[in-house]
């Protein structure tokens, strides 16, 4: 062999074990360092935010205290100086709505009134029918409405042939906050 065949051959094959080095391991190695390196941008991002939480911490906690021990706006209470005529009223708006929505009541019932901070939530159990459009007018009426009412549980039913509009069969449990001494 010559003298200059031999360097070049050499160098020939060193290309290519580092060729291959760089198509086989080099290759996923890079790729891994690449997923890490955007998963490491990623979290960084994320704890800028948390920290950026983590600073208003105590301005929330603050604000949420605050909430807790203001007293509510009177619009959103049913009326009445004892529980009987916080029920009544709250009756009488679930009886109005449901009327106006199209659906037929079946049943009221009474629920305890509970303790919810330092008032007092009273409740009821409703039964009616309504087909679907009247449904949700009534649900929508009642969530948005004021004196503030919670739909606090929803089952619903329907019943006939399928294929055509069904009745359904609608029973929910909802719950408003009273004004006055509702012990």
């Amino acid at each position: 062999m010559s003298d200059y065949r031999a360097p070049l051959i050499a160098w020939s094959i060193l290309a290519l074990i580092l060729a291959a080095l760089w198509l086989g391991p080099g290759t996923m190695i890079a790729s891994r360092v690449a997923a890490l390196s955007e998963r490491t941008e990623r979290n960084e991002t994320l704890a800028v935010r948390y920290e950026a939480l983590v600073a208003r911490a105590g301005m929330m906690a603050e604000n949420l205290r605050r909430i807790e021990t203001a007293p509510p706006e009177r619009p959103l209470l049913f009326k009445g100086a004892s529980e009987a005529q916080v029920v009544a009223a709250l009756q009488e708006k679930v009886k109005q709505v449901l009327g106006d929505a199209g659906a037929a009541v079946s049943g009221l019932q009474t629920r305890p009134t509970r303790p919810r901070g330092p008032w007092r939530m009273a409740g009821l159990t409703v039964q009616f029918t309504a087909d679907t459009p009247s449904l949700q007018k009534a649900l929508h009426a009642l969530e948005t409405g004021r004196p503030l009412v919670v739909i606090e549980a929803l089952q619903v039913r329907s019943r006939g042939p399928a294929g055509g509009p069904r009745p359904l069969d609608v029973s929910m449990e909802i719950a408003a906050f009273g004004d006055g001494e509702t012990r």
